[in-house]
């Protein structure tokens, strides 16, 4: 999480660094934008050059469809016009990890309706939705899948939707961030995979991520910690919740011409 790394480099935060840093409220929503610059500002923050937006969310109930508003404006900013696949990484059987594949189950695809009735659904973002799973499951890496359905489809860009690791575990399930320079799956957990960004696949790609998981380790402690990863004991819920109003932002941020009822309708059982 770019935001988290801010308060090891408060004294460097200036765009003549190469690293810029906004902070304010969206529909009553804080958010944080970092935006990396330069090579400089890149190596400094250990960032790719890019923006990062990130969403804080309240502890405890909130409504659902307030937040949803400032991400569709955010992603809409990103995704510009014209098709978009949409990859929904992760393990649908490993709670934390299964961010991707819950948001999958609610993501409205449009790319086959267009073809069989281009009269009727031409109106609506061609949308494509492929659900690579992980390496242990098929064998092939996220990246290869991605990149044979979008020799397929020839999308215009692609949004990544994963769980990240994040580093303060009061955080953890509380921030939804943005990113427009791709992802390498796994590397929160020392488990990197091939990167997903414009410089493998050629086309744009946004980042959809929630840090679900906290590295344990403390150096005040046993490190035999370092082994070991935490999560919110309710993780169930928050990752469902937190699925849908991914969802909800992605459908959306594509499909303008649809109200939220419409998408509901089409999107949930």
């Amino acid at each position: 999480m770019a935001s988290e790394l801010l308060e090891d480099i408060s004294e460097k935060l200036t765009e003549e660094q190469g690293i810029s840093v906004k902070k304010g409220e969206e529909n009553g929503f804080e958010y944080t934008l970092v935006r990396v610059l330069s090579e400089r500002g890149s190596s400094i923050i250990g960032r790719d050059i890019g923006s990062y937006y990130t969403l804080t969310l309240p502890e405890g109930n909130f409504d659902r469809r307030s937040c949803v508003k400032p991400l569709t404006g955010f992603l809409r900013g990103l995704v510009g016009q014209g098709s978009v696949l949409i990859a929904a990484l992760g393990n649908p059987d490993i709670t934390p990890d299964a961010l991707g594949p819950l948001t999958a189950e609610r993501i409205l695809v449009t790319r086959h309706l267009r073809i069989a009735s281009p009269k009727m659904f031409g109106s609506l973002r061609e949308t494509i939705l492929c659900r690579p799973g992980v390496l242990s499951m098929s064998g092939i890496e996220s990246a290869q899948q991605i990149r044979a359905a979008a020799e397929l489809t020839r999308p215009d860009c692609v949004i990544v939707i994963d769980a990240l690791a994040g580093r303060d575990v009061s955080m953890l399930c509380r921030s939804i961030q943005i990113a427009d320079t791709g992802i390498s799956p796994g590397s929160g957990v020392g488990n990197d995979r091939q990167r997903i960004s414009r410089g493998t696949l050629g086309i744009p790609v946004i980042s959809v991520g929630v840090p679900t998981v906290a590295d344990a380790f403390d150096e005040r402690e046993d490190k035999k910690a370092g082994a070991m990863f935490v999560t919110p004991r309710d993780i169930d819920f928050r990752v469902r919740r937190l699925s849908r109003i991914i969802a909800d932002a992605v459908n959306t941020a594509l499909q303008p011409s649809l109200s939220r009822e419409e998408l509901i309708s089409l999107t949930e059982e």
